[in-house]
């Protein structure tokens, strides 16, 4: 990528910038620390303790819920529920929108963006403590406006531009292909590294199946996103390879010897 491209491509990820809300603290009711009905959801899931600990998962027995706390700076300043028999999510009236496990994030020059705070947890787990994740989910695809699911990008900006790579983690769905284009145009093609979870769904299905080596491993693995107009040659090489024991493919005959000779369809 030339110096033009990338001025370009800086150019378009500024304009989604927008100035940085002022966050409240909130304090929520009835919260506990995890029942033994807690710890089973996310024991089921390949979830470690330490990783509950170090994020400071709770449960809201009023709401027969995990709960997920969003810390800024220390202070909770939202907190999100996740109903331990459906996949029924609230959050508290009044939240303030910042990626999830912010606090731990910070001391990080890197990134984990996913889609949910089970992924995050499964990143954690593996050992990647600077992973995030969005508060409301990816956008619909047919959703008329998708600002409000990013605005947890915005208020946490100060992460984005502190780090040095950005891996995106979104699940393996349309929806997730909405969120990781929407992702690199905000924070920018030449920071951006995209994580391939092959046949999973996401991050916390890759935990359960292939183990938190694996999903630690993809990191590794993580791919630059694809720029619309440049394009690598491995992309070719079935073409050339096609065109290598074939040859070029013939024309239709134009049932003119003579002709045929020199042209044909």
């Amino acid at each position: 990528m030339n110096d033009t491209q990338v001025f370009l491509l800086r150019k378009e990820k500024k304009e989604y910038v927008k100035q940085v809300s002022v966050a409240q603290p909130i304090k929520p009711v009835n919260l506990t620390r995890l029942s033994d009905k807690g710890l089973e959801f996310f024991r089921n899931r390949m979830i470690s303790q330490q990783a509950l600990d170090e994020c400071k998962v709770i449960e809201n027995p009023t709401r027969s819920s995990v709960g997920f706390p969003y810390f800024k700076d220390g202070v909770p300043v939202n907190f999100k529920y996740r109903n331990i028999d459906n996949k029924q999510f609230s959050q508290e009236i009044g939240g303030y929108h910042i990626l999830w496990n912010y606090d731990n994030a910070k001391q990080y020059d890197r990134l984990v963006i996913n889609e949910g705070e089970c992924d995050t947890l499964a990143f954690v787990t593996a050992g990647i403590p600077y992973a995030v994740s969005l508060d409301s989910g990816a956008p619909n695809p047919q959703d008329r406006s998708i600002e409000k699911k990013f605005e947890c990008v915005t208020n946490s900006w100060d992460l984005i531009e502190k780090a040095q790579v950005v891996y995106i983690a979104t699940d393996n769905d349309e929806n997730g292909k909405i969120a990781e284009k929407e992702l690199i145009r905000r924070i920018g093609y030449e920071k951006c590294k995209i994580i391939n979870f092959d046949k999973y769904k996401d991050a916390n299905e890759y935990l359960m199946y292939e183990g938190k080596d694996a999903l630690r491993g993809l990191l590794d693995e993580a791919q630059d996103p694809k720029v619309d107009g440049i394009f690598q040659a491995k992309e070719f090489y079935h073409q050339v390879m096609n065109l290598y024991h074939k040859g070029l493919t013939k024309g239709t005959t134009t049932y003119m010897p003579t002709i045929d000779e020199a042209w044909k369809w």
